[in-house]
């Protein structure tokens, strides 16, 4: 797939109209009342946000080997286009790197003759992904993604004294954010991006998850998207408002109206008072009864959980 130079210079206007709007929402009275210090936060990583060109079908994405601080990958693609983008972008941005290292740390290295370094606990440890990840015809505005490396049993056993007893740590890397143009709009609507800038958020403050089992590896998922339909419904309902749109009266395609909904049913179900995104049974009953169970699953690569699963079992 071949872009000109014209549509290049189209999707990077889209990305910055898209990104400006959002910014703008989040700097909104009422948007900074409700979402508190997490709207200077999405705000923030807005900042950091580059637009990537694509070139002879391939995302040039930033590795380790640039000097490129803490960006935030952004591209944007039509909904009939696919692009390739390898895995080669082995960095963390230095939030990433600070948790990672606090986590690490709190396990107890072995080796106590010498400080951990980044380097030295992550350098050599094989990729997630080592194929090239395409995305085509996504049903979302926006798509949020990391590269990734497994950290086995065996591995966490060889290098700390207080690892986990069981399972792998998933440890992520820089996220990037794709936005599929919407030609009615000209921009990717705030609630997207915001939603999209929480899994952003979580990369960075939990790049370390330890996955015990498949269903451990779709439940640690499904918390996080409740996360974000959480965040993002704020804007939604604003968005509403400003068109005199009554909720209950538009198309259900709208994945904002997706969005208000799974909130809803989350806020009548959460148990889980120290973490009320956490799934429980009652919740994820009452979401398939509402008939957006499979609207939930959609947003999650589980194609990444299935790579997670089969080197655990395989002992990687």
């Amino acid at each position: 797939m071949y872009f000109t130079p014209s549509d290049l210079k189209d999707r990077f206007t889209y990305i910055d109209r898209s990104l400006d709007i959002a910014f703008e929402e989040l700097n909104d009275p009422e948007i900074q009342n409700s979402l508190g210090v997490t709207a200077t936060r999405f705000s923030n990583i807005l900042a950091t946000a580059q637009p990537i060109s694509i070139v002879a079908g391939e995302a040039q994405m930033p590795t380790a080997d640039n000097d490129v601080g803490d960006v935030l990958p952004v591209l944007a693609l039509k909904r009939d286009e696919s692009v390739v983008m390898h895995s080669g972008y082995w960095s963390q941005t230095e939030l990433q790197k600070t948790n990672t290292l606090q986590l690490f740390n709190s396990w107890k290295p072995i080796d106590t003759a010498a400080k951990p370094t980044y380097e030295g606990l992550l350098g050599g440890y094989p990729r997630l992904e080592d194929r090239p990840k395409v995305f085509a015809k996504a049903m979302s505005r926006a798509i949020t993604g990391t590269n990734a490396t497994l950290l086995s049993q065996r591995v966490l056993n060889s290098a700390f004294t207080r690892s986990p007893t069981q399972g792998i740590a998933v440890v992520k890397f820089r996220p990037h954010m794709v936005l599929f143009m919407e030609p009615k709009t000209n921009y990717s609507e705030p609630d997207s991006i915001v939603h999209e800038l929480t899994h952003v958020k979580q990369s960075e403050d939990m790049p370390v998850e330890v996955v015990r089992s498949q269903t451990s590896a779709d439940m640690l998922a499904l918390r996080d998207e409740l996360e974000a339909y959480h965040l993002g419904s704020y804007l939604t309902l604003k968005r509403f408002r400003s068109i005199g749109s009554n909720i209950l009266d538009t198309y259900t395609a709208d994945e904002g109206f997706i969005q208000i909904m799974v909130e809803l049913v989350r806020q009548e179900n959460s148990v889980d008072q120290v973490d009320p995104y956490m799934p429980s049974k009652q919740l994820m009953s009452k979401i398939a009864q509402c008939g957006l169970l499979q609207i939930l699953h959609n947003k999650i690569d589980y194609d990444e959980i299935d790579q997670i699963c089969r080197d655990f079992e395989s002992g990687l």
